[in-house]
């Protein structure tokens, strides 16, 4: 019985540790996300006024 019960526990557990790592994963994922389109519009506009006075 005591052995079952461990596999059982072992199991959840990784399956938590599975939830946990799925959530960083995508708050990870958002965060850095977040920046990319930060820096690129920053970009975008620093490039789009670089043009526009080259042009003018």
């Amino acid at each position: 019985m005591t052995k079952t019960k461990k596999k059982k526990v072992k199991s959840g557990r990784r399956k938590i540790d599975l939830e946990k790592d799925q959530q960083q994963y995508l708050t990870t994922l958002l965060i850095v996300l977040g920046l990319l389109i930060l820096f690129g519009y920053l970009i975008f506009q620093k490039n789009g006024f670089n043009t526009s006075k080259r042009a003018n």
